[in-house]
């Protein structure tokens, strides 16, 4: 995976750039999703690994900050997770959040360089990443909640945050791209995929449809869980009646005994 994203996909486009950018808006929208799908999987098992043996080793409680899988990725809050979420650790106040994530997103860019690219790549994501914890805060707030439950619907707020991720994915895609080649032919790249009505429109919608099914799986995943944390506490409470009753006929005996 590692030779055909670095050096087939990626090392052709550096070699060729002008066969590169010739190529219809349609094929580049596939390469630049191809090669970015490619990086996320690669980093899921890269870091996947590496956070099973945290959880075996009780750094984590729960196993829950491993990568997501690319399928789920819908905004660049599930693909950055496992990185700033054990630096914010349990204190979710907004000023946290942003010291958390400001130094997570500084350690990567020094981590990588401070190459034209890879700023693009470090930023991009750090303000999609703020502005999306922004967004949660305000759709918490009072207000808000009480102008939802007076003019809004699930449906609604469904398609609108379907609509708020395809954006939000052009992005981290398209950072990505910048992260895998460089500043001319990720920036030459998207200039021509950003253009309106085609292929933006397009790609819009296909990313539209995927964050609709991520959002179908996370929700799937969330019922999962609770299902089997209710199924867990009903063992339990079984386990505790059962263990309990012969104490109670045993003092009930003895009771008539005496």
């Amino acid at each position: 995976m590692e030779a055909f994203l670095r050096w087939a996909y990626v090392r052709s486009a550096l070699l060729a750039p002008r066969w590169y950018l010739a190529q219809s808006g349609w094929t580049l929208a596939g390469l630049v999703w191809l090669t970015s799908l490619q990086f996320y999987l690669k980093y899921n098992f890269a870091y996947g690994l590496s956070s099973l043996f945290f959880w075996m080793d009780g750094v984590y409680e729960r196993h829950d900050l491993r990568p997501l899988c690319t399928v789920r990725i819908h905004t660049a809050s599930n693909t950055w997770r496992y990185l700033y979420k054990p630096v914010v650790g349990g204190h979710w106040t907004p000023w946290r959040r942003f010291l958390g994530t400001s130094a997570t997103f500084s350690f990567v860019l020094l981590w990588h360089t401070l190459q034209p690219h890879m700023v693009v790549w470090t930023l991009t994501n750090y303000f999609l990443v703020m502005a999306e914890m922004a967004c949660v805060t305000l759709i918490d707030s009072a207000p808000v909640r009480s102008w939802r439950a007076k003019y809004s619907s699930p449906v609604a707020e469904r398609v609108l945050k379907g609509v708020f991720c395809a954006f939000s994915l052009i992005g981290t895609f398209g950072s990505c791209f910048f992260f895998l080649t460089d500043y001319d032919i990720a920036g030459d790249t998207l200039e021509k995929l950003l253009v309106f009505p085609v292929p933006l429109l397009p790609v819009l919608l296909g990313l539209y449809c995927k964050a609709q099914v991520a959002m179908d799986i996370f929700d799937w995943e969330e019922a999962r869980r609770t299902q089997k944390a209710n199924g867990h506490k009903k063992k339990e409470t079984e386990t505790c009646g059962s263990s309990s009753s012969p104490n109670t006929g045993t003092e009930k005996s003895i009771a008539s005994e005496e």
